[in-house]
């Protein structure tokens, strides 16, 4: 663990525009630096990086942060990697702190290994060896995974002569049964699950004769989150960034026949399931992905479930689908040809799964309604380029012209809303492109913009949040890109950002919505005063005034009509 002070001063002594520069070509623009976005293709500058703020931002796919945040993307290093990198570079000691219980907890771990190692090899054990021999597993490959065996009559005293009782019942591995003290993966062999660093922390525990669980995991702790770990990743992680792609299968002997095999950028999720935390860590070594599934439902059902998770992470990749009754483990063993060639007809991901809605659609409204599922399933793609690219195989598989397909979405006919809600619905597109071009402007002109706009003027309570964090940046001299990173509205704002068109002058889009947004609020406030008189009992006094105040309402309506006519 890296302590907070050493980040700090990463942050204090490196200058973001040196930094950068020597990645991109940087041209000063008002405040700022812009250039072309070393992380998506593009032709006109949409990178800005701010020397005084310390933040650099693309408006075109919206990347942003600060200079540990640009290297870890630009070279796909974790954060500590970042910072050993910076200090390296910059002449900054890293110093490391050590978790409370974290050394002991490794130390057990690695005991645990070499124990296990010892007892694999033990002549009194040959059925687990002969087992993994049978599976045509060489003792090369066992040795390099770190693959062990815990027999039943396990001595626990190895460990306690070297671990107090509490040291080892807090690693998790441990547990009392009968008033014996045990540990967890008793007759069974048991595969280290390691970290990006190599380092041990957690196990899987796999059974000889078919005793259910089939596998025992180590429990989550502190130390072992398995949502956050993909096995294998240790050795892989090189061979995926040299072959740009990662191979993901489900099980652990999965992934040990395919790198026995020259496969070596292979991981596994440990499970059926891949997390967003998991996707987000292989997208910092690839942009290109082949999850390998079984070929009956199950497989399909999980692939499914998988697309969120990429979504989020914005990381696509293919899918490959095996015979019934294989997995990648049997396949390569009886034919590695085969498998080959099934690697060749990997499909993407997004696009197998709108084919299989396609299919499902056995009406024209069942497929109007899965066309309508699977685009807004799509408006969650953060990156505008990759969104736009699904919109089209969408269409495309659907057998509708994309054109088609936009101008129902902006018709609303496609997402048709409530008919009460209709009218509110509509003075949200000022809203959105008011805010969203305020993000292409210099902060003094949106200074100038927002003065005499508030936050009540918004219909919209998400629209509202947005404009009042906008000011509240602006008030703090801060830089307003940084909320594209906001965890509760930055999917928000890049969704709106990406449906502006980008050659459009922000300026002038900004006035004119601005003055939108306040004749709307103005027609909300006289159609509210008019219903006002018409439902309750008013004397005379009380008339006259809300009549005077509709008055001027009107008197600034027309004078804000006046103003949009002039833009």
């Amino acid at each position: 663990m890296i302590p907070d002070s050493v980040r700090e001063e990463i942050l204090e002594r490196v200058n973001i525009l040196e930094l950068i520069s020597q990645y991109v070509e940087l041209k000063k623009s008002g405040k700022n630096y812009m250039g072309l976005c070393p992380f998506h293709h593009e032709k006109t500058p949409s990178f800005s990086v701010s020397e005084e703020k310390g933040l650099f931002h693309c408006f075109g796919c919206g990347a942003s942060g600060n200079s540990i945040g640009f290297i870890m993307k630009i070279h796909n290093f974790d954060f500590v990697e970042a910072l050993e990198f910076l200090g390296e570079k910059y002449g900054i000691e890293i110093r490391k702190e050590e978790v409370k219980g974290r050394k002991e907890f490794l130390s057990i771990n690695e005991f645990i290994v070499k124990e296990a190692k010892k007892a694999l090899f033990s002549s009194k054990n040959k059925i687990a060896l002969d087992y993994l021999l049978g599976r045509n597993f060489d003792t090369d490959t066992v040795d390099e995974f770190d693959i062990g065996y815990i027999p039943e009559d396990f001595d626990i005293n190895c460990l306690l002569r070297n671990f107090s009782k509490n040291e080892l019942f807090d690693s998790g591995n441990f547990f009392n049964k009968q008033g014996n003290f045990r540990l967890r993966f008793e007759g069974r062999l048991i595969i280290p699950i390691k970290n990006e660093s190599g380092k041990v922390v957690g196990f899987s525990g796999r059974s000889l004769d078919g005793t259910m669980p089939k596998y025992v995991n180590s429990p989550e702790s502190k130390f072992f989150k398995k949502r956050e770990l993909l096995y294998n990743l240790n050795l892989a992680k090189q061979y995926i960034k040299e072959k740009n792609q990662s191979i993901i299968v489900e099980g652990f002997f999965d992934v040990i026949r395919l790198y026995k095999h020259g496969f070596k950028n292979v991981v596994s999720p440990m499970g059926t399931s891949f997390t967003k935390e998991q996707t987000a860590i292989l997208k910092r070594f690839s942009d290109e992905g082949v999850i390998i599934f079984d070929g009956d439902e199950a497989g399909i059902n999980a692939s499914f479930r998988a697309i969120d998770n990429c979504i989020a992470s914005n990381f696509f990749p293919n899918v490959v689908f095996l015979p019934r009754g294989e997995d990648p483990d049997s396949m390569l063993n009886k034919n590695e040809d085969e498998f080959k060639k099934l690697l060749q007809k990997k499909k993407d991901i997004l696009i197998f799964l709108f084919t299989q809605m396609y299919k499902k659609s056995t009406t024209n409204n069942q497929k109007r309604q899965n066309l309508m599922d699977l685009y807004k399933k799509i408006q969650k793609i953060n990156d505008p380029y990759n969104r736009n690219h699904y919109e089209e195989q969408l269409a495309k598989v659907f057998n509708i012209d994309k054109n088609i397909l936009d101008a129902e979405v902006k018709s609303k006919t496609l997402f048709k809303k409530q008919s009460d809600h209709k009218n509110t619905n509509m003075s949200y597109i000022c809203e959105e492109e008011f805010i969203t071009s305020l993000f292409n402007l210099s902060e003094d002109i949106i200074d100038n913009l927002v003065s005499d706009i508030t936050e009540e003027m918004f219909a919209n309570q998400k629209n509202r949040i947005i404009f009042k964090k906008v000011v509240e940046i602006l008030h703090k001299d801060g830089n307003i890109a940084v909320l594209f990173n906001d965890i509760e509205h930055g999917e928000t704002l890049a969704n709106m950002t990406a449906r502006v068109d980008s050659n459009t002058d922000s300026y002038k889009n900004a006035l004119i919505n601005k003055y939108k947004i306040i004749n709307n609020f103005l027609d909300r406030e006289r159609k509210r005063l008019i219903n006002h008189i018409s439902t309750n009992k008013l004397n005379e006094e009380e008339s006259i005034k809300i009549l005077k105040n509709i008055q001027d309402i009107l008197a600034r309506q027309k004078h804000i009509n006046a103003k949009l006519s002039e833009v």
